[in-house]
């Protein structure tokens, strides 16, 4: 009955649905996978046809939330934390199928010929460091036909220079890997679109790549030479055109020399999504909103230039479009969060250790309105005595880390949800969050003004 249900299912999904839930027979079993991941292989296989007024990655978002409505594949939220981003919390959305589809998955893939083709195309790796000896596995000379090379955790430590000669190669997937160098020859793949070398020893980034034209999305890791990426010069006068495509972006060691180049040409990629940036300092070209119309995400380590002021009459703003926005060490003033507060689209505010300066914080009436999730890094702020938070309505519970912020005398929360309220109430789930606070006021939101 299970079976024939399933097989009603399946039937009655569109053509395009069909192959992308189809690729999770290619899968292990119970092996999740990140969303980002999924989505480059989606594309990088020709199963997303762009839809006007969307980028390919908007669209395949389409097809997986598609997929989760009619109950097919499951979204899981995991907190990832990176070493190297200074302890900095990350929200790492993956997605998997149950055990009972993923059966009929491979019954379905075997009937309709999906996992079987005359040459090979896809070549993924799964686990953890498994034995996998590229030379005698990965005979390129025989696999010119592939479109997806996603190696992720593989035990190789370096690509064969014949790599250039995958030339109908999408997707290179190198993250968790031993490679510490990449071949010039990845330069001549000229139609990568994805290129994901994250957690690797990679230092250095061979110059061809960034002439690549039809590159969506760059990961590295953070020991390459930021000079490699942010150094004024004829590279990036030449290449900038090619870099375009761009919807992810991260430069770490930023230095005061780097601002005029990162000045000149981080406002001209139209399409970024999400930027990070960290070093000693962050340069003020974030400042200007027709520049970065389709930034969301945007992480900031290092003292911010200029930040933005809510009495500032120079037309400098945070970007209205973020919807996460993650601090750290960026020495912001309360002039600055009153400027914060004022995004329209805001959900998520992480605060890490140095990011405020200031001995009280004032959220007013009005701010963060649409504010879901607020993280406070432990031993951020250390300073702060006084936390006021006015109509934050949607903000679901309080952070974590105002346990540990020993200077805190007085916190007021007034029109907030009942729901926050209650939370925050002795023997509320929130409560020994903020026990040890002196003064604290809170209110609901009045129900007739919702």
């Amino acid at each position: 009955m299970c079976l024939d249900i399933l097989a009603l299912s399946f039937e009655d999904l569109p053509r395009h649905l069909k192959w992308c839930f189809l690729y999770f027979s290619s899968l292990p079993e119970d092996f999740k996978i990140g969303i980002d991941r999924l989505i480059g292989l989606w594309i990088a296989e020709g199963f997303v046809k762009k839809r006007s007024g969307e980028t390919l990655e908007e669209t395949a978002e389409g097809y997986l939330q598609d997929l989760v409505q009619r109950c097919m594949v499951i979204v899981v939220r995991d907190v990832y934390v990176d070493p190297w981003v200074i302890r900095m919390p990350e929200f790492v959305l993956s997605c998997r199928i149950h055990d009972l589809l993923h059966d009929f998955t491979i019954a379905e893939a075997k009937e309709l010929g999906f996992l079987s083709t005359p040459r090979l195309r896809t070549l993924l790796s799964f686990g953890t460091y498994r034995n996998f000896d590229i030379n005698r596995t990965f005979p390129i000379t025989d696999l010119k036909l592939l479109r997806v090379v996603d190696l992720e955790w593989a035990s190789i430590d370096e690509l064969p220079k014949q790599v250039g000669d995958l030339i109908h190669l999408r997707y290179l997937g190198l993250k968790n890997t031993k490679i510490t160098s990449l071949p010039s020859s990845v330069g001549q793949l000229r139609r990568l679109q994805c290129l994901d070398a994250e957690g690797t020893g990679i230092k250095t980034m061979p110059k061809g790549v960034w002439k690549i034209e039809t590159l969506r999305k760059v990961l590295v890791p953070f020991t390459v030479e930021p000079e490699m990426l942010v150094r004024a010069g004829r590279w990036i006068d030449s290449c900038l055109g090619s870099l375009t495509s761009l919807r992810e972006l991260q430069i770490t060691g930023i230095e005061g020399c780097h601002h005029s180049a990162l000045l000149s040409w981080l406002p001209k990629l139209p399409r970024l999504k999400k930027l990070l940036l960290q070093g000693a300092s962050i340069p003020d070209c974030l400042w200007r909103p027709s520049g970065f119309s389709s930034l969301q995400v945007l992480s900031l380590i290092g003292t911010v230039t200029r930040p933005p002021q809510h009495s500032s009459s120079g037309g400098d703003q945070w970007l209205p479009s973020l919807t996460e926005l993650i601090l750290s060490y960026t020495s912001l003033c309360q002039d600055s969060i009153a400027a914060l507060e004022k995004l329209p689209e805001l959900t998520y505010l992480f605060l890490g250790h140095g990011s405020y300066v200031g001995k009280q914080m004032l959220c007013s009436r009005g701010g963060f309105p649409q504010l879901e999730e607020w993280v406070i890094e432990a031993g951020a702020m250390p300073r702060l005595r006084s936390l006021k938070i006015y109509d934050c309505t949607k903000l679901e519970m309080l952070p974590e880390g105002l346990r540990r912020m020993a200077a805190l005398k007085d916190l007021t929360l007034l029109n907030m949800s009942p729901d926050i309220c209650s939370r925050a109430e002795k023997e509320g789930e929130d409560w020994p969050k903020i026990q040890h606070i002196p003064s604290i006021t809170i209110s609901a939101i009045n129900p007739y003004l919702l």
